[in-house]
């Protein structure tokens, strides 16, 4: 599976979450953009889907920015 690429997953989470990419920096944190947990959840079933990663709950519990997601799903997609 080839690696998923940094932007293709940023434009991803500003179409699901319909935000100014301006808003995502690597550093915003998720919680400044969603109030509500079952909406990251939602969020993170869909780039699944997106890019064909899958994920255990144990992958996310270190991302906590914008960053760290998509490096969490980076990594996923290189092993």
């Amino acid at each position: 599976m080839p690696n998923v690429d940094y932007s293709k997953i940023k434009q991803a989470i500003k179409d699901f979450l319909h935000v100014p990419l301006e808003k995502l920096s690597d550093e915003t944190r998720l919680t400044e953009l969603v109030r509500e947990s079952f909406i990251l959840v939602e969020m993170v079933m869909y780039l699944q889907d997106e890019f064909n990663v899958q994920l255990v709950q144990d992958d996310l519990k270190t991302a906590h920015t914008v960053g760290e997601l998509i490096r969490v799903f980076k990594e996923k997609s290189a092993s």
